[in-house]
């Protein structure tokens, strides 16, 4: 947007957190998306003037995403993916490390630990996983 060239940007829809369809950063930063429901309806919905793709919580869109990406990027398209890398056991979240091994650049951020404010390199999950 900055550098004013066509921006399109998606999410989950089971990402309803702050917005419906905005993605909200932890700072109350807003941007409009389209929620989706699976990876493959961004070609559907994809304006081909769009020069830059931005995916919004691409660890809740699985394996398939990484192939689409390839597409998108190897038809002009700048491509952006942002999403949590694994879950709070260290698990990677499928397609995160292929995504990372296409990826010209990487901006890896990390949490800060409420406890003691040292960056958290783990997730905490907040339910309990039998409920």
């Amino acid at each position: 947007m900055i550098a004013r060239k066509r921006v399109q940007v998606f999410k989950p829809v089971i990402d309803d957190r702050y917005s419906g369809d905005e993605i909200v950063s932890h700072t109350d930063q807003r941007m409009k998306s389209e929620a989706i429901g699976h990876v493959s309806e961004i070609a559907g919905r994809l304006d081909w003037r769009t020069q830059v793709v931005g995916i919004d919580e691409a660890n809740f869109f699985g394996q398939e995403l990484a192939a689409i990406v390839t597409q998108l990027a190897d038809s002009g398209k700048q491509v952006n993916c942002r999403g949590a890398g694994h879950d709070y056991m260290g698990r990677p979240f499928p397609p995160m490390p292929d995504l990372l091994t296409l990826a010209e650049s990487i901006t890896k951020t990390l949490a800060i630990c409420m406890r003691c404010g040292n960056p958290a390199k783990h997730t905490q999950r907040l339910v309990n996983p039998q409920s």
